[in-house]
């Protein structure tokens, strides 16, 4: 679509057209990125006999993309313990204020 009339129009046209054509670039990077990432070929294991370290390799956690696992919490709750502090854990001070929120965490032992 070319329109005809001032510069200023003119101007925003080309700028547009660049601006698009820098769009599809990205997006043509983009899905070659996810599809290098995602689509990774597992690099064949060598024959030869290397002492292995008793440490794995992998990486700690779930697979990226994955839905969580978590604990159920528990039926019954045995003890309820209430902590608090006299002094900041950053800063040292004794000037502190009582809490408007309080934090659950529940341990399994």
């Amino acid at each position: 679509m070319q329109i005809t009339g001032c510069k200023d129009c003119s101007d925003y046209e080309k700028t547009v057209k660049e601006l698009r054509g820098e769009i599809v670039c990205l997006r043509f990077e983009l899905n070659k990125f996810k599809s290098d990432f995602f689509n990774r070929k597992k690099k064949p294991r060598s024959k030869s006999k290397k002492k292995t370290s008793k440490r794995s390799k992998s990486k700690i956690g779930g697979l990226f993309g994955h839905i969580g696992w978590f604990r159920q919490t528990p039926d019954k709750i045995d003890k309820i313990v209430e902590v608090r502090i006299t002094e900041c854990p950053v800063c040292g001070s004794s000037d502190l204020r009582q809490c408007q929120g309080t934090i659950q965490h529940t341990h399994r032992t």
